[in-house]
């Protein structure tokens, strides 16, 4: 059994193989801060169905509804379309031991006494002796990566890759094995060596059973494809090339897809790619998911409606789904359709308070105010939770003032204030919103609380 210190070490390896991009400082900032825009527009087009919403509509607070899981998979979707993280920085480990690592000798703690006043070569001495007599593989394991940050740190990357290697002899787990090798990756990287850096991460994609790792390792994989010169176009065409002779050819699919949408964020290449596996794998809410974020890109919103509605099939009768695809018809400026479309599947007698919620969204949204009120007082009235009751009552104010019917808007909320007794926080709500209110008439000094 592994040691916790053992793994401590490795968890901290781990992080800094992640996180630390200083190797790649100035290579591909630019397209990195691209991508976080491209996730941050993607999140929104998500949660607002006027596509990308100005500060002020971002103000609004209308409560919206749990997303379902196909929906939680295009938020995270929208954030891996961000594009994988550059190949790990050849960052050491910190030189403090962890304090359940396993007992070590004086010598060791001298080397790394001499790691913390930044004496490496001293240090490496030490650690080169100790690593030859210890047998043991945990204790060993921790030499290791002290004696690996030591030639890190020097820059003596040849015995870094020596003992990078000898160090995945030592039985690790899955997850410390891709730890190992994504440093191994990026150091081979940064000493000329991208084949032999490409061939390390294949291989190990190829031996991995669990798919979450292999998806780390493909990541890792187009990084480095992304930082070789010309390496991604010839990637790209021997992919394309493969597809071609076996449009079912799952793996060079999901690559050629995941270089489009991931690294080039090329969104109409991007298009029949994941068609071609939405068609293969209809049940795969990832590929759903990655599918409905191009079509929203490329501005495809009968794309968008067709997933959702292949959701509902597999899904049966789900209202969230239901009110994202009145919200995609929203989006795509079909108003009229989108209220007719949330009237049948959200109204009626039958229609709970969270549909009735929905729908008064819906009518807000598409211009019908009075509509969208009178559909959220029914919903207010048959609220027999006080505090569900609580919440729509705000929901109800801020729709108000967000088409400027102050008076009304203050009205409510000061019956709010009225009614609240001691409830202090439900007081400073109302009162904060009643605030707004003069603030956004520049009337303040008419203000009265």
């Amino acid at each position: 059994m592994r040691s916790d210190g053992r793994r401590i070490v490795l968890s901290v390896l781990a992080v800094i193989a992640v996180a630390g991009l200083s190797f790649w400082a100035g290579r591909g900032t630019s397209e990195r801060t691209n991508a976080d825009a491209v996730s941050s527009q993607q999140e929104i087009q998500v949660r607002s169905i006027r596509g990308v919403p100005d500060k002020t509509e971002q103000a609004r607070k209308f409560p919206q509804p749990a997303a379902d899981d196909l929906n939680q998979e295009i938020r995270k979707t929208g954030n891996q379309a961000a594009g994988p993280a550059a190949p790990p920085a050849l960052e050491p480990l910190p030189s403090s031991r962890p304090p359940s690592a396993p007992p070590i000798s004086p010598s060791i703690e001298a080397a790394r006494a001499a790691m913390g006043r930044k004496a490496y070569d001293k240090a490496a001495e030490m650690l080169r002796q100790a690593l030859a007599e210890e047998t043991d593989p945990e204790k060993r394991m921790v030499i290791g990566l002290m004696l690996y940050e030591c030639r890190v740190r020097t820059q003596a990357y040849e015995e870094a890759l020596t003992l990078g290697r000898e160090l995945l002899t030592l039985s690790p787990s899955p997850e410390e094995r891709l730890t190992l090798n994504r440093q191994l990756a990026a150091l081979l990287h940064r000493m000329g060596k991208p084949d032999e850096a490409e061939t390390l991460l294949s291989q190990s994609m190829a031996e991995e059973q669990d798919s979450a790792i292999r998806a780390k390792y493909d990541a890792q994989l187009r990084s480095v494809w992304r930082h070789t010169p010309g390496r991604t176009d010839e990637v790209v065409t021997n992919l394309t090339a493969r597809v071609s002779a076996n449009p079912q050819d799952e793996l060079a699919l999901r690559q050629l897809g995941d270089i489009y949408l991931k690294s080039r964020r090329d969104y109409k290449a991007a298009q029949p790619v994941y068609e071609q596996l939405a068609a293969l794998y209809p049940e795969e809410q990832q590929i759903q998911a990655a599918l409905v974020s191009i079509y929203r890109e490329n501005h495809n919103y009968d794309g968008v409606r067709r997933v959702y509605e292949n959701r509902l099939e597999q899904t049966g009768e789900g209202p969230t789904l239901r009110f994202q695809i009145a919200q995609t018809e929203l989006q795509a400026g079909r108003g009229d359709e989108a209220v007719a479309y949330a009237e049948k599947h959200l109204a009626g007698e039958q229609a709970t308070l969270f549909q009735l919620q929905l729908l008064s969204t819906v009518y807000d949204k598409a211009g019908r105010k009075d509509a969208a009120i009178a559909t959220l007082d029914t919903a207010i009235t048959r609220e027999t939770n006080a505090q569900q009751q609580l919440s729509m009552q705000f929901q109800k104010a801020e729709m108000l003032i967000w088409n400027k019917q102050y008076v009304a808007a203050e009205t409510l909320l000061r019956s709010i204030i009225k009614s609240a007794g001691d409830d202090q926080q439900t007081i400073s709500r109302a009162k904060g919103e009643i605030v707004r209110i003069f603030e956004m008439q520049g009337k303040m000094s008419e203000l009265n609380l």
